[in-house]
């Protein structure tokens, strides 16, 4: 397991070197719309098809939100985050929605990928097979993750924690096929839990009743940087205007989100490829826990602590600053003009 930590580290660092030589060297092009100019943007996201969490930004584009602000944005899906992160390391999109680990490592090595808004909190649950109830039984079990650094390691280890169980004391496999080989090896046996999105989850406890909740993550790690949309510092530094805008079309989106489940859950059906009764419960439990951030969405505290778990699992060996991690001008700016919503 650690080697695969290692490997993936690597791989991380190389998408870090590429960025310092070409982020933010490709010029923005512009289209036409009516009698209106759009500024042409592309952004990677972590998943193909994306999850629920990720619908804010379909929203944004297909609800004309970014063409409002003078944006026409291409969502270009990727298998996962280490290959949206290269994405935009190569010059193929200019922002990446993704995990917070590829931001963090980009940070250490300089290269300057920095987050600019957050698009989504924690909607991780594990999920174990029936003869698994507590956390506290994974002692000695295996458990089924995507890969070796995004969140769904990272929170895993932080619940293990939480029931006193070393690292040590659990196997970790990979498995890179998605939900299917994830469901697969929990029924089958060969893992005892594994994490799973909202969607994802709902999913599999309607296809096998053996399986259920056994934790819900964002409980407990609500300090957890999850996720973020980030780009090259070279490029937020030559286009502010344009973060700007884009960053505006993203809060006014996520809150119209909360007062608009029918158009929502309507644009989650295409894109995700779910039923609408999954869709429509996973709807459900990102609004009731406010997990599209409506304000700032993140603290320096919580990218320091998240830094500090990434530091712990060997994905990181130094702690950045946050403010080489996150450029929060463009939400302050966000919210000078629409305001803060309260609670």
């Amino acid at each position: 397991m650690r080697s695969r930590r290692v490997r993936i580290g690597a791989v991380l660092a190389t998408a870090g070197l590429l960025l310092a030589a070409c982020g933010g060297s490709a010029k923005l092009s512009s289209t036409k719309s009516g009698s209106t100019s759009l500024t042409n943007l592309s952004v990677a996201l972590a998943l193909d098809p994306p999850k629920m969490i990720f619908i804010d930004l379909y929203v944004a584009k297909y609800e004309g939100f970014f063409a409002r602000n003078g944006l026409n944005v291409t969502l270009e899906p990727e298998l996962g985050g280490i290959q949206s992160a290269r994405a935009v390391a190569a010059g193929n999109a200019y922002f990446d929605a993704g995990g917070t680990d590829a931001v963090a490592s980009s940070a250490e090595s300089g290269s300057g990928l920095t987050g600019v808004f957050n698009y989504g909190k924690d909607d991780l649950s594990l999920i174990s097979q029936g003869s698994i109830t507590s956390v506290s039984q994974l002692r000695g079990k295996t458990i089924a993750i995507g890969n070796s650094t995004g969140p769904a390691y990272q929170l895993s280890a932080i619940a293990l924690e939480a029931a006193h169980i070393p690292l040590s004391a659990v196997h970790f496999v990979i498995l890179a096929g998605g939900r299917p080989e994830l469901i697969s090896a929990l029924v089958s046996g060969r893992a005892a839990a594994s994490a799973f999105h909202i969607d994802d989850g709902l999913t599999a406890l309607q296809d096998d009743h053996s399986l259920h909740i056994l934790e819900p993550m964002y409980k407990d790690a609500p300090n957890y940087w999850y996720s973020t949309v980030a780009a090259p510092r070279k490029f937020v530094n030559a286009h502010p205007a344009t973060v700007e805008r884009f960053v505006l079309a993203m809060l006014e989106t996520n809150r119209w989100m909360y007062t608009h489940k029918a158009q929502v859950v309507s644009i989650g059906v295409k894109y995700t490829g779910e039923p609408q009764s999954i869709v429509s419960k996973s709807y459900d439990f990102l609004a009731t826990n406010h997990l599209w951030p409506e304000n700032v969405g993140v603290t320096p505290a919580q990218i320091l602590y998240t830094e500090h778990v990434f530091l712990s699992s060997h994905t990181l060996k130094t702690i950045a600053p946050p403010s080489k991690v996150f450029d929060f001008r463009f939400i302050d700016e966000a919210l000078k003009k629409l305001g803060r919503v309260s609670g």
